[in-house]
């Protein structure tokens, strides 16, 4: 009992002690909003390119539908043992589905996912252009 009760006070003790020793709340506050602030800054978010990203996301949808249907779709249905609700597989199970149609939709979702990342990987690369009421600024980041 007198170890439930020493475990008890030292969580208790280290629970409430931690925040006191947080600082000053006003401090704590301007600290995380300067940091929001300049993370907001440096992350500044581009739009994808339209046809990037419709393209892509068409794409994407296109060959998903597709290869659902071709791996899901079973042309079994008329086979002898179905109809008597035998669960065991019967022959020409493993090639009932249409796994060409199946692959060619997976491979062209992988296309459209990629039309996507480029799209992505473009906007983040091109120039930044700033209309205010003095004039207008262009920036560019540059990396090698």
């Amino acid at each position: 009992m007198s170890i439930l009760r020493i475990s008890m006070v030292f969580a208790l003790t280290v629970s409430l002690g931690a925040p006191a020793m947080a600082g000053d709340l006003t401090e704590s506050i301007a600290k995380a909003s300067e940091a929001a602030a300049q993370q907001q800054t440096n992350n500044t978010h581009r739009p994808i390119a339209k046809g990037y990203l419709w393209g892509g996301t068409a794409l994407f949808a296109g060959g998903m539908g597709v290869a659902f249907y071709a791996f899901l779709h079973n042309q079994n249905t008329g086979l002898p043992g179905f109809e008597s609700g035998n669960p065991v597989p019967v022959y020409g199970e493993a090639t009932s589905m249409n796994t060409e149609l199946g692959f060619a939709g997976l491979s062209t979702a992988f296309l459209g996912g990629t039309l996507i990342f480029l799209g992505h990987h473009q906007a983040r690369r091109a120039p930044t252009v700033s209309i205010a009421p003095g004039g207008v600024a262009v920036a560019q980041h540059l990396s090698w």
